[in-house]
């Protein structure tokens, strides 16, 4: 059985609720700016480009935007990290390219033709450090850095075991003495004490007895040795710790050392061949003998080199030690005596172990054209200021009575004067003496257009203050005195001139005598 209820009821319709109000919308704010508030949206199309490997593109682009604002902070970083980045992908695309072409040539990649073709004695190429080595040996100059270069370098005189030393060094101070009527011993021992000089003196000696007045301010103590040493005959030897006093007229006491001086420039000598006769006499007189000896020498060479060499004979004139001798073939100087003596050594070499002054001088001998030479002599001195011309009467016959008058005025005044009309002539001259640089010059333009030619340039250096000869030419000899000569035969007689006496010398060519001068 089926039950079916049904209930019914009053419903009221629910209110309806009021629509919402709309919400209020904001447009969205845009992004902070990234890298510039002004070119950030450029700025990013660069970076996309790079990286995308597009390098031109995004070069382009930050070169248009370097233009608009170069002097951006941003823009000016962006640009120079975008020139280095083009600068390095230039130079790596190089590289590839270069790795490419040398793997098709290496040996390590050989084609068949390759193979057939490869000489069997062919070699590995060379390593990279030997390749260095090759191009910096080839890209060195032929011609030394110092070439043409003067280079003065002065080394020590004597033996480096012979200098100063420390009593040397000490006579080099300035001392400052005021004593009045003292004796010479006082004086030293003063000295000694004040200046630290170590000094020894004998007192039996009879200068150290003299009485001196002295006032010295400031004066190097050796210089004050050196006037005690010559006037009052005592001499001051100076060793490395002490300073002897002896008496200077025993020649025993003196103390002398040996040094030996190696000389830089050496000796000029006449270029001689060895003697070939010497002729030697004895003579004996008063338990005396006397040897002298007459030597010939040939020269090859006239040089005109003394036989005496100039240091040689300042040393014989100047040089008052107790011994000296010279090494030709060494250069080399060896001489004994006292520390003052060997002081005037050392100076002589230094002034005269010097080189000779040289000059090189080049002769040209040309030939010109006549019309050639008349504009050479124009053109040999130019410059001269301008002269006031002047009248000239070269033939003489000309006066006041047999010419024609002309009236000219006289120059600086407003006054005029009647003459002869003469012509003033050429009355151009020339100052300016053509220079080493425009005479070959003018010498070879003139060659070039064949109105001269060089016979002959020979050049010839020449020392200071002696003569020298630049010739060109030829030495002939011809006789000016004959003989008629007769010789009969059988069935006839001959004549014929036979030259007699001596030949004459003549010279056919250019001789040009110099003798250069150096001042200083």
């Amino acid at each position: 059985m089926t039950l079916l209820v049904v209930l019914s009821a009053c419903q009221q319709p629910k209110p309806t609720a009021p629509p919402p109000h709309p919400a209020q919308t904001h447009p969205p704010e845009p992004p902070p700016p990234k890298f510039s508030q002004t070119y950030d949206k450029e700025i990013e199309e660069i970076l996309q480009l790079a990286k995308e490997n597009r390098w031109e593109d995004a070069k382009a682009k930050t070169d248009a935007l370097y233009l608009k604002d170069p002097k951006n902070p941003i823009v000016e970083r962006i640009h120079s990290w975008m020139e280095q980045q083009a600068k390095q992908r230039r130079a790596q695309a190089l590289e590839d390219q270069i790795r490419s072409i040398d793997a098709k040539n290496s040996a390590f990649n050989p084609t068949l033709q390759s193979l057939a073709k490869e000489q069997k004695d062919h070699g590995l190429p060379p390593r990279k450090d030997v390749r260095d080595a090759v191009e910096r040996i080839e890209s060195q100059p032929y011609i030394p850095e110092t070439y043409g270069k003067t280079i003065r370098e002065k080394g020590p005189l004597f033996d480096l075991e012979s200098t100063k030393g420390h009593m040397a060094r000490v006579l080099e101070k300035e001392i400052t003495i005021h004593l009045d009527n003292v004796p010479l011993e006082t004086i030293l021992v003063n000295i000694s004490q004040s200046s630290g000089v170590n000094i020894v003196a004998d007192k039996s000696l009879a200068a150290l007895k003299q009485v001196l007045s002295v006032n010295l301010e400031k004066v190097q103590l050796g210089e004050f040795l050196r006037y005690i040493g010559r006037n009052y005959e005592v001499q001051f030897q100076v060793g490395n710790e002490l300073v002897w006093v002896v008496d200077a007229k025993d020649p025993k006491k003196l103390m002398e050392e040996t040094r030996f001086y190696r000389l830089r420039k050496g000796f000029i000598l006449p270029a001689a061949f060895g003697s070939e006769d010497v002729n030697r006499s004895v003579v004996t007189a008063n338990n005396v003998s006397t040897t002298t000896e007459t030597t010939k020498f040939r020269k090859f060479v006239n040089d005109d080199a003394p036989n005496l060499p100039s240091l040689e004979r300042a040393i014989k004139e100047l040089f008052s030690g107790s011994k000296w001798m010279i090494d030709y073939e060494r250069n080399l100087v060896v001489a004994r005596g006292t520390e003052e003596q060997l002081t005037v050594m050392e100076k002589l070499i230094e002034e005269f172990d010097r080189p000779i002054q040289q000059v090189l001088i080049e002769a040209r001998f040309v030939t010109l054209s006549k019309p050639a030479f008349l504009q050479l002599g124009v053109l040999w001195e130019t410059g001269r200021p301008a002269q006031t011309p002047q009248l000239q009467d070269i033939t003489g016959l000309i006066n006041n009575e047999n010419f024609p008058q002309s009236t000219i005025q006289v120059p600086g005044s407003s006054t005029f004067s009647s003459a002869p009309a003469v012509g003033i002539g050429i009355q151009n001259t020339f100052t300016k003496v053509f220079g080493a640089d425009q005479l070959s010059a003018t010498i070879s333009a003139m060659e070039q257009s064949g109105e001269s030619q060089t016979l002959s340039a020979p050049r010839l250096t020449v020392l200071n203050n002696r003569p020298a000869t630049i010739s060109d030419g030829k030495v002939q000899y011809f006789y000016e005195e004959y003989q008629v000569k007769s010789t009969v035969q059988q069935y006839y007689t001959a004549s014929s001139f036979v030259p007699s006496g001596k030949p004459t010398k003549i010279t056919a060519g250019a001789e040009l005598n110099v003798m250069a001068s150096i001042s200083g």
